[in-house]
């Protein structure tokens, strides 16, 4: 047994002193000092402060190193986070691109339409949109007429709020600044209609009309002016004279109860917009084919009077 201790022992002293040891001694042959044992001591002790100082050294190496990476990883990920939401802007803004240019060049009424309003409904995160005109009738009473909705709301096609009675006429009736306000030219600005009107909840509006069973939630709208082409006069010559005319777009939150943030809001005048230029052009390209189909049709009825003065 004590063989083999003194085996294992002499392992042990080869693999951890013997080098050193022998680098020791040798340098003990070529400087001969007047005290060998304190030499060979005072070396071994200075290597171990050697070897203890490197390891000390590649110690904090790797927690730089550790420390670095962590930090490159860091820059990393967040740079990662900020592409994808730059990705995902950008294809959000090609999407709307694409949806304005669906819309501004529409050339069937129903599919303008309902493009404009899916796209205004999840802009705005509301539950429906619906889009009205403006109608007088024979005694010269005005009205609202819904003459377009979403899937949700069809409810209020084809039907009518009155000017006395109906809140959405708020929305085209001019407002008195208060207190009142000039130009640049110091001149009064006259009064104007409301760029929106917001109702937070319906519930609290007595003058809110409802086509079903009411509930709760808000309701945004806003009323644009037109130059309407398409009317009496347009067939009856080559002129393209305009007539006012107003569009009435509505989005509401019924039945989910919270009202349109800032943002809803902006997207929603930023659609209305489009969509009120996208009925003038529409209007537009229809009254001219109108024109360009009566010239076609004169030509025709022209040509045949001739044939039949001929024979």
């Amino acid at each position: 047994m004590t063989d083999r201790n003194h085996g294992y022992d002499f392992v042990y002293l080869k693999n951890t002193v013997g080098a050193p040891l022998a680098d020791a001694l040798a340098q003990l042959a070529l400087d001969q000092p007047e005290d060998p044992i304190e030499y060979v001591g005072n070396y071994l002790l200075k290597y171990v402060s050697n070897e203890r100082q490197r390891t000390e050294r590649m110690i904090q190496s790797r927690v730089r190193k550790t420390e670095a990476d962590f930090a490159a990883e860091e820059v990393a990920r967040k740079l990662a986070a900020a592409q994808k939401v730059k990705d995902a802007l950008n294809e959000a803004i090609l999407a709307d691109n694409a949806t304005r240019e669906e819309i501004l060049s529409a050339n069937d009424w129903d599919v303008l339409c309902r493009v404009a309003m899916n796209k205004l409904a999840a802009a705005t995160h509301a539950e429906a949109c619906y889009l009205g005109r403006r109608v007088t009738d024979a005694d010269g009473a005005n009205f609202i007429q819904w003459f377009a909705a979403t899937d949700s709301s069809k409810a209020v096609v084809d039907k009518f709020v009155g000017e006395e009675t109906g809140f959405t006429f708020d929305v085209l009736k001019e407002v008195e600044l208060d207190p009142p306000a000039v130009d640049a030219e110091g001149n009064p600005v006259p009064p104007a209609i409301p760029p929106f009107v917001h109702v937070e909840n319906v519930i609290r509006e007595p003058r809110i009309k409802y086509f079903g069973i009411p509930r709760m939630g808000a309701y945004l709208v806003k009323g644009i002016k037109l130059n309407s082409y398409l009317h009496d006069d347009v067939a009856q010559g080559d002129a393209m004279p305009t007539v006012e005319s107003w569009l009435i777009v509505a989005v509401d939150t019924l039945g989910a109860a919270r009202p349109f943030n800032g943002d809803d809001i902006r997207e929603f005048l930023k659609w209305t917009a489009t969509l009120g230029e996208a009925v003038e052009q529409y209007e537009k390209r229809t009254a001219v084919a109108q024109i360009e189909l009566r010239k076609v049709d004169e030509r025709d009825v022209k040509g045949k009077l001739d044939a039949i003065k001929e024979t």
